[in-house]
């Protein structure tokens, strides 16, 4: 056999090279062949060249050739197909007698590629904190010295949870609870070309999913963390702060954001930071802000912008749920100021000693207690009023 593969088997696609030998030098017409054994299968290599006492048969490796104990070629492989082997005109003997070859170890075929075939999709459970193992399913057809085991590089496992691709385990103490996550273990090929190169490529994949009872990472509080200058109502100009706490330290990335009600508009307020299990976000007030109910945030207001919220590796859940706050009336935006409007006061006269009695106009806008002053010679005079001045 003229073809090696350096003690591999062959694979799809590679060829393999027999040379028969002849005691003197023959000429070749039409098209022998020489029957190999691959396997439980006979197939047939094709006459390439003739060169003195040496012709020269050649197969290619088809998906499914399979021959674990090598290739064997019987006494009988050598046949015409309607062509001829000729020596000075006289037909050649056929029979390989005793150059035939029983099966050749060194000169194994592993066409036919790994699979999941008829593997059902695996579902495993961990639980948070407690070490477990599973060892996931091995592909039919495997060969140890041509496949590999990965994982798809995308959902990363949960912290202290990792996959051994040699003994095909999954194994560890999970840091976190994680609702059922699908995952896909892909099995790897080395394939190899008529010039000897390698390469790897993917020739099955199975998904499974993978479960860790515990608490999952979710928001565990919201709170408005600024207040207004005045006490009240946010000014043009102004931040509105929002501390949004998880139930597990959490890493930040990207630029998550979470979503105010104010008024019958939506702002969004931009990540800022996090410590720990708590993340800030922050809104600046504009002059076409309005809200006189209070800042609302609704449940569904969190959203990750193309970011990510995670803890040990997994996803947190953004919904709200009850921690939404509904409108805060502490937290109102740009709310009307105080003015008496175009309200005019008629010019007054008294006569020193004659009882006075005027009722001055009332201010509309603003909320809560209204300070009034009184403005003239002499010093001012303060007075502090209900809004009702009635």
């Amino acid at each position: 056999m003229a073809s090696a593969t350096e003690f591999r088997p062959y694979d799809q696609g590679e060829h393999i090279d027999v040379q028969v030998l002849f005691d003197r030098e023959v000429t070749v017409t039409g098209a022998p062949r020489l029957a190999l054994t691959v396997g439980s299968r006979t197939r047939q290599a094709a006459f390439q060249s003739a060169s003195g006492v040496n012709v020269h048969f050649r197969y290619t490796v088809m998906g499914g050739d399979r021959a674990a104990d090598g290739i064997a070629i019987a006494a009988d492989a050598l046949t015409l197909n309607g062509g001829g082997i000729e020596a000075g005109g006289t037909a050649a003997a056929l029979g390989l007698g005793s150059h035939a070859l029983d099966d050749q170890s060194n000169h194994r075929v592993d066409g036919a590629w790994p699979t999941f075939d008829g593997v059902a999709q695996p579902a495993y459970a961990f639980t948070r904190g407690a070490r477990g193992s599973v060892t996931l399913p091995a592909a039919a057809g495997a060969d140890p010295f041509l496949t590999t085991y990965a994982l798809e590089a995308a959902p990363a496992l949960p912290g202290g949870l990792s996959f051994n691709p040699a003994t095909r385990t999954l194994s560890g103490a999970p840091a976190v609870g994680m609702a059922q996550t699908t995952y896909t273990l892909n099995v790897v090929h080395a394939v190899g070309d008529a010039q000897g190169n390698i390469r790897s490529e993917r020739a099955d994949s199975l998904p499974f999913t993978v479960a860790v009872a515990g608490a999952v990472p979710a928001v565990s509080g919201v709170a408005i963390a600024s207040f207004p200058a005045n006490g009240v109502s946010y000014a043009t100009g102004e931040s509105i702060d929002v501390e949004v706490t998880f139930n597990y330290p959490v890493t930040v990335t990207g630029a998550p954001r979470l979503a105010l009600g104010i008024g019958s508009a939506t702002r969004q307020a931009a990540y800022r930071t996090h410590s720990g299990s708590t993340v800030s976000f922050r809104y600046t007030v504009t002059a076409a802000d309005s809200d006189t109910d209070g800042i609302s945030i609704a449940a569904g207001a969190l959203t990750l912008n193309r970011g990510s919220i995670e803890v040990s590796n997994v996803a947190a859940a953004l919904g709200l749920g009850s921690h939404a706050i509904a409108s805060d009336s502490s937290h109102q935006v740009n709310d009307p100021q105080p003015s008496f409007g175009a309200t005019k006061v008629a010019h007054q006269h008294w006569i020193a000693g004659e009882a006075v009695s005027l009722q001055l106009p009332q201010a509309s806008g603003g909320d809560g207690t209204l300070t009034y002053t009184l403005t003239g010679p002499g010093a001012a005079t303060t007075l502090s009023l209900p809004q009702d001045l009635a």
